[in-house]
């Protein structure tokens, strides 16, 4: 992927977007309807007002893992010039397999990052990222019956992460062979995958690994802290640990299913892990939808106002 494409790729996925944004509100009307879910959050509205803060702060946290891993990579740059960078991958976090992330190429190459070095911190974060979730989603280990499938998945695909990156002369053969024989649809997304692995070893160093677990955590602790204040506004009592987990888990799961976004499946697993807890389904459902709201699309919106900043025309120096 060369930088240019990037500008011009963004137009790709607002179809996706509108589609999904459409698909959310028609959700969120009905379960209004059924269930007064929007009455519910009008209630807690001063409670999703509160931890919009502490969710933009585990957004921050989150840069300043990718900071690090640039400066692992021989890529210096302030501390305050990427951070609207970094957040403008957010503006399309729905989009399929999160690859409207790297419109970040764009933003980046801008400030002397090579490509395939912000493809190889993509990729690492999103591996960090699956630990971390993982390890968080132990709290409620024993509530989601499948949860054995779901250890298994996550550290199939973090093994193979690991063993494709030993090989970088075979991820490129493996690259060429498919842009040569697969169909464009695969081929891209594959080749941009498999680009970004054959950049992530120097960033398998222990200590690099054992920082990146360590702000994930604190990263999406944040969340999972806003998930269960919301809980508390809509009278859902729950086992303070077994809390702490259904955020990470019901992410965990939305992420497994390859919907964009996790829509409407992390949705759902929220809504079964709290009824599963004892939580009346209204309640649930406001739950599912508030944190969405305050996580989700406040990031793409935080995402939005970064690419409108960055691309904003500059006015000549007198």
């Amino acid at each position: 992927m060369r930088p240019g494409q990037t500008a011009g790729e963004r137009g790709q996925f607002t179809p996706w977007l509108l589609a999904l944004l459409c698909a959310y509100i028609a959700f969120v009307l009905w379960s209004d309807r059924n269930y007064a879910v929007g009455e519910r959050l009008i209630t807690s509205a001063w409670v999703l007002a509160a931890i919009l803060p502490p969710i933009l702060l585990s957004l921050v946290i989150r840069y300043l893992r990718w900071h690090l891993l640039l400066n692992r990579m021989a890529n210096r740059t302030s501390v305050r010039a990427g951070l609207l960078p970094y957040l403008s991958g957010f503006a399309l976090t729905a989009s399929p397999g999160k690859a409207g992330e790297l419109i970040r190429i764009r933003y980046f190459s801008r400030l002397g990052v090579r490509p395939d070095v912000t493809l190889a911190a993509f990729v690492f974060e999103r591996a960090s990222d699956l630990v971390v979730v993982l390890g968080l989603s132990m709290l409620v280990a024993s509530r989601v019956p499948a949860f054995a499938w779901v250890t298994g998945a996550i550290l199939t695909i973090v093994i193979t992460i690991l063993a494709l990156a030993q090989m970088p002369r075979r991820l490129r053969f493996l690259r060429s062979q498919i842009f040569r024989v697969g169909p464009r649809w695969i081929a891209r997304p594959a080749g941009i995958a498999l680009r970004g692995l054959s950049r992530i070893q120097p960033l398998l160093g222990a200590r690099t690994v054992l920082k990146s677990l360590l702000i994930g955590v604190v990263a999406w602790l944040l969340p999972s802290f806003a998930f269960v204040v919301l809980c508390m506004s809509l009278g859902i009592e729950l086992p303070p640990l077994v809390a702490l987990g259904i955020y990470p888990a019901a992410m965990l799961i939305g992420a497994l299913s390859f919907v964009p976004g996790g829509l409407g499946t992390t949705e759902a697993a929220t809504v079964l892990l709290l009824s599963g807890l004892g939580a009346a389904l209204p309640d649930s459902l406001a739950a599912a939808v508030g944190i969405r709201l305050a996580t989700l699309w406040f990031a793409m919106l935080v995402g939005a106002g970064c690419v409108l900043a960055l691309d904003m025309p500059r006015r000549p120096k007198s």
